[in-house]
């Protein structure tokens, strides 16, 4: 037997004992892996519904990628039953937590993760990529991050690796396809996440001019099953399975099909294997010192170019900066208030042209701390501090600037200025020059004093002189008809009834004119409501009025309960005296930032030209009023620190509106 026969015997007998050992591998590995496998049910695993190549729902609605091939693979090595439910990332790791599924496909390894979920062996190495638009120069790296907008998937791995940086404004998005969408549209700055999925989604859209990688690749990590904690079968027969199929070639089918496929060599003689592998060592190592040298002038070509741009971009962007800041200035400097800004220490930031005129400052107080300055005098500093504090919420007030003989009146706000994260980052202190204005209001106010009391005149000279009228006659008459019987009864009658109507006309006017000071207390509205409407049932029935109430629930106000009971008694007298025949009366009540009452009718209502007079002393288009009963009780509900407000339709319906506070802290 020659030397080739031997080789080709020996080669006979090796080829011999690959066959046995594949017969075993199929038949052996199987067997066992089923007599080791969980117990005979339908075996739950999560997936991310948008995470391509990974896992991903197609243009035809079928559940593919790279992950989704694995498990299918690997359920039929070790027979495993398996359900693949796509579902948001965030809802996934939700259910895995609470039991609702047996695993997640692919989820990347963390030590915090670990506390919570046990993994397999890692199938892959996952990592994350930091992207920005092309136009972007100043994020190069993590730390480049800080007082950026940036979008990561909810419960991602990126969320975990940037929740604690502190100056990162994170934005979490359902998927990663939608923070690549936000940054394509400018509406953040940065989106970190997986590398591989990032390309995907830029080359599906045809973006890749738009959008770039910066930085070096981020937490290279496994990427494996995840299950929840001590579920060690299902781990270990993910693990069989994992195995097996990286024996038998299904693994690297599905990473060829979904990442491409690794060239491997063909030749097996070790002698020009050899020959080749020296040959070609060489010529690669000649190739890529030629190609480095090359790639290294041409970056560093690029990086002087980059950096040339950036600088001119910084110089534009400083440029712009301070265009920006001389507008917002001219937009501070042309407000008719005086605005002062104070950061965090009390330093003066900003002081517009109008705060100058009004204060009499110069620009050089900025910088100044305000305590040090003479605006102290005017604003209250224990306010400030309090609103930079948080613990108030707002601050205003009036306060008297200049001497004694040329004074102005200022009316002023102190705000807080928000910063990041909606923190109080200083105050604001807005106010106006109301000398003027306040002159103005007082000459009004003068003036319609002086009416209300021409007013107020003739009223009483007109109510006085009715009753002594008929005073008057029936005296002028006495001395005739003294005889006569009916005579005598009608003087006995009406005289009385005159001199009664004249001493309630002199209770009402010093009602009016010195009101007895209130005594507040907290009162149930409900309660004492019911007890003036018992005072009008036979008004009510007479006039075939229905009365309906609609109160909240224990509703109260902090006012004097007698005073409130007259309120309530003359304007429901005046909405009875408003029907002819038959109505309606609703009676509303709740509580917004006081309590309000509102007692409305569908009588008669009152005219646009009465309407602005009705609160005036004696002011009435009644026969029988005195025209004092809602002078009198707008008064009360004044000094009740209330308010109290008319509404009518002429021939159709009237609204009063009454408003006192809830408690005693005026709320």
């Amino acid at each position: 037997m020659n030397i080739m026969q031997r080789h080709i015997k020996c080669s006979h007998l090796l080829l011999k004992v690959v066959l046995l050992c594949w017969v075993v591998v199929t038949v052996a590995l199987p067997a066992a892996a089923n007599a080791a496998s969980i117990e005979d049910r339908i075996i739950k695993i999560a997936g991310d519904r948008e995470f391509p190549p990974f896992e991903y729902i197609g243009d035809t609605g079928d559940y593919k990628g790279f992950n989704v091939d694995i498990m299918r693979a690997i359920s039929i090595e070790v027979g495993l039953d398996i359900e693949l439910i796509p579902m948001s990332w965030n809802k996934a790791v939700l259910a895995l937590g609470a039991g609702e599924v047996d695993a997640i496909q692919g989820m990347k390894y963390s030590e915090n993760r670990a506390n919570h979920f046990d993994f397999s062996d890692g199938y892959l190495t996952s990592s994350q990529a930091i992207f920005v638009r092309k136009s972007n120069h100043y994020i190069i790296n993590l730390e480049d991050l800080r007082g950026n907008e940036v979008a990561v998937q909810k419960q991602d791995i990126s969320y975990e690796m940037l929740k604690d940086k502190s100056n990162i404004k994170l934005i979490l998005t359902e998927n990663q396809a939608e923070g690549m969408r936000m940054l394509l549209n400018g509406e953040i700055d940065a989106f970190v996440g997986n590398r591989l999925t990032g390309f995907y989604h830029i080359q599906k859209w045809h973006r890749g001019d738009d959008v770039k990688v910066v930085g070096e690749l981020i937490n290279p990590t496994k990427y494996a099953l995840a299950v929840k904690k001590e579920n060690r079968q299902l781990i270990k027969e993910f693990n069989e399975g994992l195995q097996t199929i990286k024996k038998n070639g299904t693994y690297d089918k599905i990473s060829e099909k979904w990442f491409g496929k690794t060239i491997q060599e063909g030749i097996s003689l070790k002698t020009l294997r050899l020959i080749i592998i020296i040959t070609a060592s060489a010529v690669i190592f000649a190739i890529i010192t030629i190609k480095w040298n090359k790639a290294l002038k041409r970056e560093v070509v690029k990086k002087t170019a980059q950096l040339n741009a950036a600088n001119k971009d910084l110089y534009q962007t400083h440029l712009e900066i301070q265009e920006s800041d001389k507008f917002k200035q001219q937009i501070l400097d042309s407000v008719f208030s005086g605005i002062i800004t104070l950061g965090k220490q009390k330093e003066i930031l900003t002081i517009n042209f109008r705060a100058e005129v009004i204060l009499d400052l110069n620009p050089k107080f900025l910088g100044c701390y305000f305590d040090q300055t003479f605006l102290k005098k005017y604003f209250s500093s224990l306010q400030i501090d309090q609103i930079l504090e948080g613990s108030c919420e707002k601050a205003s007030g009036e306060i008297t600037i200049g001497e004694t003989n040329g004074h102005g009146v200022v009316d002023y706000t102190i705000s807080p200025l928000m910063g990041q994260n909606n923190r109080v980052s200083g105050v604001v202190l807005n106010f106006a020059d109301i000398t003027e204005a306040k002159m103005m209001k007082e000459q009004l106010v003068r003036k319609d004093k002086m009416r209300a009391l021409g007013l107020l005149i003739a009223g009483i000279a007109h109510e006085l002189r009715n009753p002594l009228t008929s005073i008057k006659t029936f005296v002028e008459l006495l001395p005739k008809k003294f005889d006569n019987p009916k005579f005598r009864d009608e003087i006995a009658t009406l005289v009385p009834a005159e001199i009664a109507r004249l001493n309630g006309l002199i209770n009402d006017l010093l009602d009016y004119s010195k009101p007895r000071s209130p005594h507040p207390e907290v009162v149930n509205i409900k309660e004492t409501l019911a007890s003036v409407l018992v005072l009008f049932q036979k008004n009510f029935k007479q006039k075939g009025i229905i009365c309906k109430t609609e109160l909240a629930e224990g509703l109260t106000a902090f006012v004097d309960r007698q005073q409130f009971r007259q309120v309530l008694i003359n304007v429901l007298m005046n909405s009875v005296e408003s029907f002819a025949d038959g109505g309606e009366i609703i009676i509303s009540g709740g509580r917004e930032e006081k309590t309000f009452l509102i007692i409305g009718d569908n009588g008669c209502g009152i005219g646009p030209e009465d309407l602005s007079l009705v609160f005036d002393p004696f002011y009435t288009n009644r026969e029988k009023g005195t025209g004092l009963g809602l002078t009198i009780s707008y008064q009360i509900i004044q000094e009740n620190n209330g308010t109290m407000t008319i509404e009518s339709e002429e021939g159709r319906w009237t609204r009063v509106r009454l408003e006192l506070p809830s408690n005693r802290n005026g709320g």
